[in-house]
């Protein structure tokens, strides 16, 4: 009988939990829940942390249910339950482990000012920033963790106070279902860690006057660290004393469930944001990227981030509310059909009400326009631009709109900017110095057969596009694996479990089109940040700045 490990997986906008086959790496079965992010001011992005623990124990118990209900952990053979997360985002607890405040997200860009004043005050003592981001291979920005937390003492210091433990999403997790405070060395490099030594920065911590005593331990991914609580038995329904795994954050486990172990290989993984990712044998530290841990024992990756990916075309499709029949937009003649807002495009009030037109209905109007978008350029920083800009103030555009414009060219300029942004993180990684013989793409958005291509035609490269369409529970399951024993490394379980590979050529014809629209994608980025120079942005609310009292 074949043994199982379940895998959760803890993403921005959802909890999922997966059955792996330990024999053959298959996923099983799976549960979903999602989870509603909250915006409450400008740059917010903020979830309540205790969806995340409800998701984990709804999901597994669904999985259990359906192979058998209480009985299933020993029909399943059922040997660990492993955790991965997305990276970045944190909750802040009491010292009842409760929370004190909404947990913050990754694509949270409110810590501009706290991050402002620490520049500020290491030229004051004449050090500058070049010695944090040489010690956790994050520059200061909205993508460091820690950031989150300054800027929670300034706007909060009475709840700051109420502080005892600052928890990565897997920390959390893994406290809840084992009863341990830890982390895996992927998730506390954005934190507290120091990415050569893989201990705790002290001196960091202490030139921000943060205690260590807040953050978890740390070991490297792919450890059993405890084994599951009656309390987390009771409310997942998994077998008490089941060994609980911190597998890896999800980026590092998509590099490995991608197939990607050594350098000259990287990664695409396509999600609400897109991470592009390469394996490297030692540090390497460059402001434009992101350093961390990679899954692989004694190894590093680099890291560019692009915002938004799937992101941006959820916001599309819930902006575009259609009423009746979608196929006039799809035809590309605009003149002779009904705007998609028009509550005149039917007689019946039924037909009439809104729905939201669905990511392929969204793909297929894409499909039925013209590489470029005829012109028109989306810029996608709706929560701030990642990589190689590192600008959280960004605001998201549409440039070079005309009346000739359907859904459809606002659906594909879309899906091209993605390609416009790796391009960018590309041509940054050939200044460092690094170059790929091969690009792996995987992720929900390389499902739709037109966004994948233009990937291809935007970087005028072949790209090899995975069969995993969930690479970082495939990963974190290989990482379970070798915790368990199954194989010896993470090399081993990537030769054995990785999915065929096929490739996506590009397509000449329209290397001159892309190129021109690329321009024009860099054009309209530093137009946009030029307005916002002169002080014509999008302001904050009244108030918004001011401390509790």
């Amino acid at each position: 009988m074949a043994s199982h490990v379940i895998v959760v997986d803890a993403s921005t906008s959802a909890v999922k939990s997966y059955l792996f086959d330990l024999e053959s790496g298959a996923a099983v079965g799976s549960a979903q829940t999602d989870i509603p992010m909250r915006v409450p001011e400008p740059g917010a992005a903020e979830v309540d942390s205790d969806l995340w623990w409800d998701g984990v124990c709804k999901t597994i118990a669904e999985l259990l249910d359906r192979h058998g209900g209480a009985g299933a952990a020993d029909a399943l053979a059922l040997e660990a339950v492993a955790v991965t997360s997305q990276q970045i985002s944190c909750v802040f607890l009491d010292g009842e482990g409760s929370p004190v405040a909404p947990a913050y997200l990754w694509m949270d860009t409110r810590c501009t000012e706290a991050i402002d004043r620490l520049r500020e005050r290491c030229e004051a003592e004449g050090k500058g920033t070049d010695w944090i981001f040489e010690t956790t291979g994050i520059p200061p920005s909205d993508s460091w963790g820690l950031a989150k937390l300054l800027w929670f003492r300034d706007r909060h210091p009475e709840a700051y106070g109420r502080i005892r433990r600052v928890a990565s999403v897997d920390a959390f997790l893994l406290s809840r279902l084992s009863g341990r405070f830890v982390t895996d060395e992927t998730n506390a490099c954005f934190f507290h860690m120091d990415i050569r030594s893989r201990q705790p920065a002290y001196g960091l911590l202490r030139f921000l006057e943060a205690d260590p005593g807040l953050f978890p331990d740390i070991v490297p991914p792919g450890t059993v660290v405890g084994n599951v609580t009656a309390e987390a038995a009771k409310r997942t329904g998994l077998p008490a004393g089941l060994p609980v795994i911190a597998a890896a954050s999800d980026q590092p486990a998509a590099l490995l469930g991608m197939g990607a172990v050594a350098p000259g290989e990287a990664v695409v993984n396509l999600g609400t944001g897109t991470f592009f990712m390469t394996p490297l044998a030692s540090p390497v530290v460059d402001a434009r990227m992101m350093t961390n841990i990679s899954a692989v024992p004694g190894s590093w990756l680099m890291m560019g981030t692009h915002y938004l990916t799937g992101g941006a075309m959820s916001w599309l499709r819930d902006l575009l509310s259609f009423h009746g029949s979608v196929d006039p937009v799809a035809s590309g003649s605009p003149a002779d059909s009904t705007p998609v807002s028009s509550p005149a495009s039917s007689s019946d009030p039924a037909s009439a009400s809104s729905r939201s037109v669905s990511f392929e209905e969204l793909s297929r109007l894409a499909a039925g326009t013209e590489p470029g978008a005829e012109g028109l350029v989306f810029l996608p920083g709706l929560s701030g631009t990642g990589t190689p800009r590192w600008d959280p103030d960004a605001r998201g555009l549409f440039a070079g709109l005309g009346l000739g414009h359907t859904a459809g060219h606002l659906a594909r300029a879309v899906m091209e900017s993605t390609g416009y942004g790796i391009r960018s993180i590309l041509g940054a990684f050939g200044e460092i110095g690094i170059s790929f013989e091969k690009l792996i793409i995987s992720g929900g958005p390389t499902s739709s057969e037109v966004w994948r291509q233009s990937l291809a035609d935007i970087l005028q490269r072949p790209l090899t596009l995975s069969s995993v369409r969930e690479a970082t529970p495939l990963g974190a399951a290989m990482l379970a694996a070798v915790a368990l024993g199954r194989f010896a490394e993470p090399a081993e379980a990537v030769r054995r479990w990785a999915g065929e590979q096929t490739i996506v050529a590009p397509r000449e014809e329209y290397r001159g089109t892309y190129d021109r629209m690329y321009a024009a994608y860099e054009a309209w980025s530093d137009a946009e940040a030029a307005v916002r120079r002169l002080g014509l942005g999008p302001q904050p609310k009244p108030g918004m700045e001011r401390k509790e009292e």
